[in-house]
């Protein structure tokens, strides 16, 4: 009825509808879907974030859901928070294929805003081998977020700015985005590892703290002169591994964002201490 209601011009009335629903069955996913794909079309994100903020990713509705509110996020300017929202989803088990190049092509919508142009073509790249005639999932629905100009396509040409990485010692700023990590080594579940090529490192984890450092700690980077005495400590939380910089010289980054809290790691996240990168997996 609401998406009856949505498609014969009476919006407010599909939302009322699906506020009485909610109200006998309070977080109800399909609801919420449509509830936020609603307020997403109307501009309205601070709205639709209220409706999908507490829900997790336990189906593939949930991953959705996600997608949603991290398109809610992009509309407000937050595109960290979208981008670690597409990536926590993207490492789901048995994600729908579909589903999956909805998150990929939106990961790239965001990288692409925070100027990670090459990270972003990797992203529609991907989509694009995978699927040379992909829609995004809000033009398939025919929604346009906030304005009434139309979705990108895949093949659109991707917004040429500065991109930016964690800063070497003496410099403000590298100007292009840093090569990409080998592949993703393969990773029981239950434990996780700190792994880098480049460093000859390849740290396995099972839930124990980890002192990153250049003189002492548990992992010692004595060639590195970027890496302060106590540089970062890794640690398990609620189920999870958490990363804080420990006033380091030259900061502690995460996806090449620099810490200023504590950041919970994801598998395939990159940790960077002075000039050492490594893969959280």
């Amino acid at each position: 009825l609401a998406l009856a209601q949505r498609l014969s011009g009476r919006p407010d009335d599909g939302l009322a509808t699906l506020n009485q629903l909610l109200g006998v069955m309070p977080a109800e996913p399909m609801a919420l879907f449509f509830k936020a794909l609603f307020h997403l079309e109307a501009g309205e994100f601070r709205q639709a974030v209220d409706d999908l903020k507490e829900l997790l990713p336990d189906s593939n509705l949930h991953v959705a859901n996600l997608l949603l509110l991290g398109k809610a996020c992009e509309g407000l300017g937050d595109t960290l928070t979208a981008t670690e929202l597409y990536r926590k989803a993207l490492g789901r088990q048995w994600l729908d294929p579909l589903l999956g190049l909805d998150l990929r092509y939106s990961l790239g919508e965001a990288l692409a805003q925070e100027g990670w142009t090459r990270d972003a073509e990797q992203e529609f790249q991907a989509v694009q081998r995978e699927s040379a005639d992909y829609l995004p999932l809000l033009e398939r629905l025919g929604v346009k977020p906030g304005t009434s100009s139309p979705v990108a396509s895949v093949s659109a040409k991707i917004p040429e700015v500065s991109a930016g990485e964690a800063p070497k010692p003496g410099e403000s700023l590298v100007q292009s985005a840093p090569t990409p990590l080998p592949p993703l080594l393969p990773t029981t579940p239950g434990q996780w590892r700190l792994f880098s090529e480049e460093a000859g490192i390849d740290l396995l984890l099972n839930g124990q703290p980890v002192l990153i450092g250049r003189e002492e700690g548990d992992l010692v980077l004595p060639q590195d002169t970027a890496v302060s005495y106590s540089h970062a400590r890794l640690f398990m939380e609620d189920g999870t591994y958490w990363v804080e910089d420990l006033n380091s010289t030259n900061g502690t980054w995460v996806n090449r964002h620099r810490l200023s809290r504590k950041v919970e790691l994801h598998r395939g996240d990159e940790v960077q201490a002075g000039n050492t990168r490594l893969r959280f997996l």
